[in-house]
């Protein structure tokens, strides 16, 4: 429209962002939000996504349209859903007439659709026999529509070297956001000596240590070599001895080093009630859902026999950390009844992983134990280490008062 060239040829640059991310609104899960964390957080770069950058339950086209025709990178998350959408759809457009100017570059990314299929699945979309309902939109509209899919098949098929296949959810965010940076660096967008605050490829579902490690170098060392010696590593201490800061950097650690292709997860066991397994599915199946689409559909029951599926298909090694495990025993009225509850979920989960489950468990207490099951005990830190902890912490603490 002639409102949206006039954005483009005098881009407004009050509060814009570098990075504009184009999604369907079924990406919303794990990697639109998740590119836009690393962006934002590990390499400090200005990233519009319209549910972290809009109020909730809003969604103003004057400030998206904004956002974009100001974007020097516009990524174009591109599956099957987003080429039937009409807002992924009207943001095409206006990336594409954008994508000849010498300081935007448009990154398309396919997830789960090869270039073949997406061109296939534009020629359908845009047929007037493909639109049914309310939202039937009008001769004019399925024109124009048409005109973009041919442009988006054109634009990625041009750009094969910038094109990112389907991977593991967490590969691919990681990839797209160093190719992000790369263009921005390219066009002089960045400070000279610009460098990313922290490359790492985090888990999507561990989060990062909330603590700076201080004193356990020999603990993490010892951690990590018996969680791939024996799989399954329980680790044990009292409250505010750095537990599960010790765990999430093993599978950080090792995630990073690329041992857990399959992935890394992480579940409070706080508030588990009833049966153990499927309550424990109930919150890590809708994490895979966001990972893995093509494998766990949106609309499965998040439960056991829908965990179990996965399981069975999935061969590549992942990390499952348990925290807070030492709350099974208020929970189910008892140690023994606790260890019975842990016993099953475990072995479940083993019995249908096929060797490819380590299991982190995170406890208080060192009565939940398992067979099998390397045991990590914290201890308290020495005072030296402590108080340098704390001061990490609280730097305007004076010495004295540490200590």
């Amino acid at each position: 429209s002639s409102a949206v060239q006039a954005n483009i040829e005098e881009p407004v640059q009050e509060q814009a962002s570098m990075v504009f991310i184009s999604h369907a609104g079924e990406q919303k899960g794990i990697i639109a939000s998740s590119l836009h964390t690393l962006l934002t957080q590990a390499a400090g770069i200005s990233t519009f996504l319209d549910e972290k950058s809009l109020v909730t339950g809003t969604r103003n086209a004057a400030a998206m349209e904004l956002q974009l025709c100001n974007a020097h990178v516009v990524v174009l998350l591109l599956t099957k859903d987003y080429v039937c959408k009409k807002w992924p759809m009207r943001e095409l457009g206006i990336a594409l007439e954008r994508s000849s100017m010498p300081q935007v570059k448009v990154i398309p990314v396919l997830i789960d659709i090869s270039i073949e299929e997406l061109g296939e699945l534009s020629s359908k979309v845009y047929s007037v026999q493909s639109w049914t309902g309310r939202n039937k939109p009008t001769d004019s509209e399925l024109q124009q529509w048409a005109e973009l899919g041919k442009k988006v098949t054109k634009i990625v098929s041009i750009r094969r070297d910038q094109v990112l296949p389907t991977c593991w959810a967490g590969d691919l965010v990681q990839v797209v956001m160093e190719t992000c940076v790369a263009a921005l660096q390219e066009m002089q967008k960045l400070p000279p000596d610009y460098t990313l605050r922290d490359a790492r490829r985090l888990p999507m579902f561990v989060s990062r240590p909330d603590s700076i490690l201080v004193g356990r170098a020999y603990e993490l060392d010892s951690m990590i070599s018996d969680l791939k010696q024996h799989q399954r590593l329980l680790v044990t201490g009292g409250p505010g001895e750095g537990k599960t800061a010790l765990a999430r950097s093993v599978a950080v650690q090792l995630y990073n080093d690329g041992c857990f292709r399959g992935g890394a997860f992480e579940v409070d066991m706080t508030a588990i009630e009833g049966d153990i397994r499927e309550a424990v599915a109930g919150r890590l199946v809708p994490l895979l859902q966001q990972v893995l689409g093509n494998s766990i559909a949106a609309d499965e029951p998040p439960n056991w026999k829908t965990l179990e599926r996965w399981l069975h298909i999935n061969d590549k090694p992942w990390v499952l950390l348990l925290d807070n495990t030492e709350m099974l025993i208020q929970q189910y009225k008892g140690p023994n009844e606790a260890q019975l509850a842990l016993e099953s979920l475990v072995d479940g989960l083993a019995g249908a992983s096929h060797g490819a489950l380590h299991l982190i468990i995170v406890s208080r207490t060192a009565n939940l134990s398992l067979p099998q099951t390397a045991v990590c005990q914290l201890e308290p830190l020495p005072e030296g280490d402590a108080t340098a902890l704390l001061r990490s912490q609280c730097p305007k603490v004076p010495l004295s008062d540490a200590q």
